[in-house]
């Protein structure tokens, strides 16, 4: 059983038009920039399942209002015709319940926990016959302008049909949702700003509920009342004590009278085990003074990882007894919970990376049976690192409407051989999730290359990973990643080679570039050649309008063959002094010819201007087949100044920073856009 989605109106940042979530059976990741709703969808599933009343009462706060509105009384709105007034406002939070869980509209299997329960669903499922069970829970609220206090009036029910429900009580697909049917699905919400006494107090709670609930302990009761009184006794002897006692007694007889209530006593233990239950304190050790430790002084990160280890412990001991008769404990099937949701809302905020990985590989390996969830917020590169690509839901704020949107991450379907590729590179470069602009690139030089060079452009333009991402492509299924980013509203500039004297390059990464755009969507104003000897026919002339078309839309190139010649052209003392050639008179191009360009290629015969030069293919073999190309370029640009980098800086890449620039929003200066 897991939430599959939840629909939201009118709730904080969701506005009018109800958006619909979806949510991954085990684990889903929400990121996006602050105010994006992230902590708002968490706030929706606390209103739903909350473990105390405040926690599930709508408030003010949670009411959406839009650009340009603002609540007051219903007679206000006469007199001012700048702002559009709100008195009443509908808001409702569903949630769609699967059951994967079932083999079929009918069965369930023994394991689940839910044999118990599932008539209960059956009853209200809003599926049709035949068809998968499914349950609809949703949560309406009334909001009413008051001058003093707001009025909000809200119900559950259970919605026993998929169509669309009219707002309020009177519809026969509506049943109330009792509250101890609410309480078996729980949410376990870990917030990023708390209170560290009030989190170790709530999970030393929840612990004691448990054994409370659960835990048979009639069999010790006798031991423990004897126990219990023979300490009393030695309690009650210690001279102190006894004093106290008498006094108090004493002075307690000339104030009050009475046969009744007339002795005084200190207790030391509950006489009863369930409220003694309720005095148990948790300790750890060792501590460093040998002592044991009270949970109360953790750290927050020490108490956030306690939470999360007694909630897992709690969920691992439901599964284990569930449907079953274990000496120690007791079966009440009518307790257990449905569903447990735990919600991890930016835990990075108080663990270091190395506790982060560890919380979300417990979180995940308890969220992969039928019995729990998890839903984790986070800025974290490092957390989203650890979730599938397909769990991560992308949250964005519309500044001008005021209202939030999810998007899932599409990637190619799995029977697709680029699913292994686009996932694989998604998962390996999170930044692009948190950046403000993401360079699509072919590979290590470009990652080293371009933020250096971006950065001696202008200082704003600064290629950071957290600000700017660097994807490398390898130059391959680029138009997936356009289509991802695309979906995400991430803006974005591809830099490819041109790759000019190699097989089927030069005029034919062009079309390459052209095609991916045409099935992205984006189709050229110009007659397409047909095939890829019409484009080896064009002139130059007709390849410059290609050129130009193709940049329009964020692609550049590295011209004429790639970024490492481009840059050796650029600067060619400095890379000249890290290559082991100094002598380059007694060479021959021919014998670097097929190390640059490779076998299959035309090489210097596909250059009619500007071929390089038998120095540069030797250096440039040197340099960047035979040894590393990122030692390479950060040894180079090493003696380079940021004016001599932006003065020598190759034409293709301060058209790119230009792009870069405009889509942050960065303003230029004169001499810089010149």
């Amino acid at each position: 059983m897991y939430i599959r989605e939840l629909r939201l109106k009118n709730f904080r940042c969701f506005g009018d038009h109800e958006e619909v979530i979806s949510l991954d059976p085990e684990m889903t990741a929400f990121i996006g920039d602050n105010g994006s709703g992230k902590t708002t969808v968490l706030k929706a599933l606390q209103r739903l399942f909350g473990s105390t009343s405040n926690e599930r009462s709508l408030r003010r706060d949670d009411v959406h209002f839009g650009a340009g509105e603002v609540p007051g009384p219903a007679n206000q709105g006469d007199d001012t015709e700048a702002m559009p007034v709100v008195s009443s406002r509908e808001i409702h939070i569903e949630a769609i319940l699967d059951f994967p869980e079932l083999t079929d509209a009918t069965e369930v299997r023994s394991d689940t926990g839910l044999d118990v329960s599932v008539e209960t669903f059956h009853a209200m499922s809003c599926a049709g016959p035949g068809t998968p069970l499914q349950a609809r829970i949703r949560l309406e609220a009334n909001w009413e302008y008051g001058i003093d206090e707001d009025d909000i009036v809200q119900r559950i029910y259970w919605v026993t049909t998929t169509e669309e429900v009219p707002f309020g009580e009177d519809d026969i697909a509506k049943i109330p949702m009792s509250t101890a049917q609410r309480r078996r699905i729980q949410l376990k919400y870990l917030p990023a700003t708390r209170n560290n006494s009030a989190v170790v107090k709530s999970a030393m709670k929840e612990l004691l509920v448990w054994l409370e609930r659960f835990g048979d302990l009639t069999s010790g009761k006798q031991q423990l009342e004897i126990q219990r009184t023979e300490l009393q006794k030695v309690f009650d002897d210690l001279p102190a004590v006894n004093g106290v006692v008498n006094e108090l007694t004493k002075n307690w007889g000339k104030l009050f009278k009475g046969e009744l209530y007339s002795e005084a006593k200190l207790n030391i233990l509950a006489t009863e085990i369930h409220k003694a239950l309720r005095d148990l304190t948790l300790k750890l050790s060792p501590s460093e003074s040998g002592a044991e430790y009270a949970i109360e002084d953790l750290s927050e990160g020490q108490a956030s990882l306690l939470y999360i280890s007694i909630v897992a412990s709690i969920i691992q001991l439901n599964e284990r007894h569930i449907g079953k008769s274990v000496t120690g404990y007791r079966d009440v099937p009518e307790l257990k919970p449905w569903l447990t949701i735990i919600a991890l809302e930016e835990p990075e905020n108080h663990l270091s990376p190395f506790y982060l990985s560890r919380m979300i590989a417990l979180m995940s390996s308890l969220c992969t049976g039928d019995s729990a969830m998890g839903i984790l917020t986070t800025h974290s590169a490092g957390a989203i690192r650890r979730v599938k690509p397909e769990q991560i839901r992308y949250m964005r704020h519309d500044e001008q409407n005021r209202v939030s949107y999810s998007k899932s991450i599409n990637l190619p379907p799995k029977t697709d051989e680029k699913y292994k590729y686009i996932y694989e590179a998604v998962r390996s470069n999170p930044e692009l999730y948190f950046a403000k602009l993401v360079v699509l690139g072919e590979g290590r030089s470009e990652e080293i290359v371009v933020p250096r060079l971006a950065k001696a452009f202008h200082p704003d333009l600064d290629l950071d990973p957290a600000f700017v991402a660097f994807v490398p492509l390898g130059g391959r299924h680029v138009n997936h990643f356009w289509k991802l980013l695309n979906d995400l509203n991430i803006p974005h500039v591809t830099l490819l080679d041109y790759d000019l004297g190699r097989y089927n390059a030069g005029c034919l990464r062009l079309k390459y570039a052209v095609d991916q755009l045409s099935s992205f969507g984006i189709m050229p104003d110009l007659e397409k050649p047909k095939d890829a000897n019409a484009w080896r026919g064009l002139d130059k002339d007709e390849l410059v309008k290609w050129y130009v078309w193709v940049k329009s839309n964020g692609v550049y190139f590295s011209l004429a063959l790639d970024l490492d010649m481009m840059m050796l052209k650029a600067f060619p003392k400095q890379y000249q002094s890290i290559s082991s050639i100094k002598d380059t008179s007694t060479l021959n191009a021919d014998d670097f010819v097929a190390s640059v360009f490779g076998k299959a290629g035309n090489g210097l015969a596909d250059y009619k201007k500007n071929a390089p030069s038998t120095a540069e293919l030797a250096i440039y073999d040197d340099l960047f087949k035979k040894g590393s190309k990122p030692i390479a370029h950060i040894e180079a640009m090493a003696s380079l100044t940021d004016d001599e980098l932006k003065a020598q800086c190759p034409k293709s890449l301060k058209k790119l920073f230009k792009d870069c620039a405009k889509r942050l929003g960065i303003e230029l200066g004169p001499r810089t856009s010149e």
